[in-house]
């Protein structure tokens, strides 16, 4: 049993200094559901009570290790899952990272000082600088509030969305445009008029203005008309 955790511990920690950080965050969520050690018999009752103890924070360490990889995970739906699963552990509520989590879980935006005290508790290799410039945490941060954006607006042009994740317009259309081609964002890129369509509108928090406008109108007909109906004649109603 000790043989396998240790196997399993290692391997995490070589998944997560490889950056392959959703099957770094599986198996740290895995080594953080461990109920106890078998064979502590022998032990006396203080040694057993300290060893247990010790035992526990390795599980809640494994944990926040999970939640941290998770977070730094490329936005998509298997990240979904691992921190919906993750959230749902009650122990995270205790972790320092545990407000990312949820904003992450939730599809909220993570504001630039949440992202920085997120930052100041990372390791040295995820803080590391990426191909295109930017670092690890910021190309999760920023592809996570794409989507996060994709949930609140129909349509939105590309230097408002620029804006909106604190990067220049021709890192926000890439983005963009490498989550479309990898599946894990669903929307077209209209060069032309620089606006970015997402495709998952019907459960859009804001709709598109002109669809707002419409709706709008209707309702202040149905309501004219309501008034009329009870006080005929008493209101002019243009």
């Amino acid at each position: 049993m000790t043989q396998q955790l240790i196997k399993k511990t290692c391997y995490s920690r070589i998944l997560d200094s490889e950056r392959k950080f959703l099957a770094a965050a599986v198996n740290y969520m895995e080594l953080s559901q461990i109920n106890s050690f078998e064979n502590l018999n022998e032990k006396s009752q203080i040694c057993e009570f300290l060893f247990a103890f010790t035992f526990d924070q390795d599980l809640l360490q494994s944990l926040e290790n999970a939640v941290t990889c998770a977070i730094l995970a490329p936005a998509g739906g298997n990240r979904t899952r691992v921190l919906a699963m993750l959230y749902r552990d009650e122990r995270a509520r205790t972790l320092k990272n545990f407000r990312v989590l949820e904003k992450m879980h939730k599809n909220m935006l993570l504001p630039k000082k949440e992202q920085d005290a997120f930052a100041a508790t990372l390791s040295d290799h995820h803080q590391a600088t990426l191909a295109g410039g930017l670092t690890v945490l910021q190309k999760a941060v920023y592809e996570h509030n794409m989507l996060a954006a994709s949930n609140i607006y129909r349509n939105i042009k590309v230097a408002e969305l620029a804006k909106l994740l604190g990067v220049n317009e021709t890192q926000a259309e890439d983005l963009a445009r490498g989550m479309i081609q990898e599946g894990r964002l669903k929307a077209t890129i209209d060069q032309v008029d620089g606006i970015i369509e997402f495709e998952n509108a019907k459960g859009s928090i804001l709709l598109g203005w002109d669809d707002r406008i419409q709706e709008l109108c209707m309702a202040l007909n149905d309501i004219c008309d309501k008034i009329d109906f009870e006080y005929p004649g008493k209101f002019e109603i243009p």
